[in-house]
């Protein structure tokens, strides 16, 4: 049996080139679909190589509607076609005849047409204003009027106002707020007795006799200002007359008949005598009587008068 040469390749199988081709034709008809649906997906501008540059910026559409502003829905603007906004024409106005030509808009009152002037129409006439309106404040109605009463005084009518007082001024005299004998005189200058504590010491302040329960009225015309009760003192009631003046009422029983803030008039009752505390036990019933002006004690028998 001859023997082939190893140096000759064996042929190859008849039919492999048929394999070839159709596996080529297949890969090229893919392709052009491809490239088909690319176009289409682009839009009109991927022919003149508009849209490549959109798709560098990484959204077809991101510059084309950047560059236009929202549009509301059922606007003169269409929705985008091909990434571009397309404008809905405006219809133009119908014929007003037969020639065609534009229907012209009526004229306006006050508009003036070619020689000649038209008259501008008055306002009409305001309505009168009632004789009485209602206003509010905070909330709260009232009723003003044609007195032209001011708004303020119209709604304190429910605020009555707070009672006052005339000030103490120099000069003025004080009730007595109890009448008796002066049990313990005022005295800064010099040392009186003491018969309680035994002992020499200055005063400032009157020590007046009288019974337990006896009225007691305020020297003058204030406001109350304390009522506190100590050991010392009892029961006190202190008295603003205004500019800087102030009188004190100690050893007084607890049943008071004022309260803090309170405004009294000169003689007023203002309480009554009570039980001495133990600072005071010797002396017996009596009430303890001071005046002070801007914090300075004075001497009360100056200021004191015959009761009314």
């Amino acid at each position: 049996m001859e023997e082939r040469p190893k140096n000759v390749r064996k042929p190859a199988a008849k039919g492999k080139g048929f394999y070839v081709a159709m596996y080529a034709s297949l890969g090229g008809l893919l392709l052009l679909a491809l490239a088909i649906g690319y176009f289409n997906f682009l839009g009109p501008g991927a022919v003149t190589g508009e849209a490549d540059a959109h798709l560098i910026s990484g959204n077809l559409f991101e510059q084309d509607l950047a560059d236009t502003e929202y549009w509301p829905v059922g606007s003169q603007w269409d929705m985008p076609i091909g990434g571009r906004l397309q404008p809905t024409p405006t219809p133009a106005p119908p014929p007003d005849d037969e020639t065609g030509r534009p229907t012209q808009p009526a004229p306006r009152p006050g508009d003036a047409t070619e020689g000649q002037a038209q008259p501008v129409p008055s306002p009409p006439p305001a309505e009168p204003e009632d004789d009485e309106t209602t206003q509010t404040r905070d909330g709260d109605a009232y009723h003003g009027d044609e007195t032209g009463a001011d708004e303020a005084s119209i709604y304190n009518v429910f605020e009555p106002p707070a009672p006052s007082f005339t000030h103490f001024a120099d000069g003025d005299s004080m009730h007595w707020p109890v009448l008796g004998d002066v049990l313990m005189d005022f005295a800064l200058d010099r040392l009186i007795y003491d018969p309680t504590l035994d002992q020499w010491r200055t005063n400032d302040k009157l020590a007046i006799s009288a019974n337990r329960g006896d009225t007691v009225r305020a020297a003058a015309a204030g406001r109350v200002y304390q009522i506190v009760e100590t050991r010392q003192f009892g029961q006190k009631v202190v008295i603003d007359h205004g500019n800087g003046w102030f009188t004190t009422y100690s050893q007084l029983d607890p049943d008071m008949a004022v309260s803090e803030g309170d405004v009294v008039s000169r003689g007023q009752i203002i309480g009554a005598v009570g039980s001495p505390s133990i600072f005071t036990s010797r002396i017996g019933y009596h009430v303890g009587f001071s005046v002070s002006n801007n914090d300075t004690p004075i001497d009360p028998n100056t200021l004191l008068t015959t009761a009314e």
